[in-house]
């Protein structure tokens, strides 16, 4: 006897069945929508320093840098972990204050893409540095730019193993 012949003579369990993965399809689909992973989440805190990366804390992901912490200018902080070893600060990002000036005077007075200019404004450094690299614009220094290209391209000190970035997340501790 095949599976057709038995469903036609077994209606009630044809029904059951029906129902029984259509509930089970629904439980899946409520299941995904409801859980959905930690890296699909809106982050709404980032990693910030404000002792040139020394360590580091979480606070507002909105907070631009630089901005006062305890008296000191903090900076946002991009976190690496390269095999077991511990994390540590891979590059502080902050603003030109002249073009995040600008770009704030803007946001208040409606400007529709002004957020858009925030990455134009980006300036890094690698932890210790003095000299911060700009975001590249035509007429930038190349060594500034390249620079910049580094520090955006996390590397682990053996050049083979890739960097994990550190969300917050995970909350890592100095």
């Amino acid at each position: 006897m095949g599976i057709r012949q038995k469903m036609n003579e077994n209606p009630a369990m044809t029904t059951g069945l029906t129902i029984g993965i259509i509930v089970l399809a629904i439980i899946a689909i409520l299941f995904q929508a409801l859980h959905k992973p930690a890296e699909t989440r809106p982050q709404t805190q980032a990693y910030f320093s404000d002792d040139d990366g020394k360590t580091w804390f979480l606070d507002d992901i909105k907070k631009m840098p630089p901005f006062d912490h305890n008296g000191k200018q903090a900076f946002r902080a991009v976190i690496i972990k390269c095999g077991d070893s511990k994390p540590r600060v891979w590059r502080l990002e902050s603003y030109d204050p002249d073009e995040l000036k600008k770009i704030q005077d803007a946001q208040a007075n409606g400007a529709p893409h002004a957020f858009a200019a925030l990455a134009s404004a980006m300036i890094v450094k690698a932890p210790g540095e003095t000299d911060w690299a700009p975001f590249p614009k035509p007429g930038n220094d190349p060594a500034a730019t390249t620079a910049y290209h580094q520090l955006m391209d996390p590397q682990c000190p053996d050049g083979n193993t890739p960097p994990h970035i550190c969300t917050p997340d995970e909350n890592v501790k100095p």
